[in-house]
């Protein structure tokens, strides 16, 4: 195996590793969404919410609601799965 070919296989282990990270801070964020007595402004729930936000923020200006229906976030959640999946592919090749 030739030093790109490692240096490649670390580095897309190493995305997949955070990208499922936050998959899973914006699963905790959706769920405790349900909660209506958490205070969005205190710790640690402001950080998650400042973390995640500006990725989902990007699938709401392309995705409208509809009905009121938001989908943003399950199309946000698939293609961050999708990312993690070819990241996985790389480092396994």
């Amino acid at each position: 195996m030739t030093l790109f070919a490692h240096t490649l296989q670390i580095l897309s282990k190493a995305i997949s590793n955070f990208l499922e990270l936050y998959f899973i801070l914006i699963i905790i964020q959706y769920s405790l969404g349900w909660i209506t007595a958490i205070n969005w402004y205190r710790e640690p729930f402001y950080t998650i919410a400042n973390l995640t936000d500006p990725y989902i923020k990007i699938f709401e200006g392309i995705l409208p609601s509809s009905l009121g229906i938001d989908l943003s976030i399950l199309f946000a959640t698939l293609f961050l799965r999708v990312l993690i999946s070819v990241c996985k592919n790389i480092s396994f090749a």
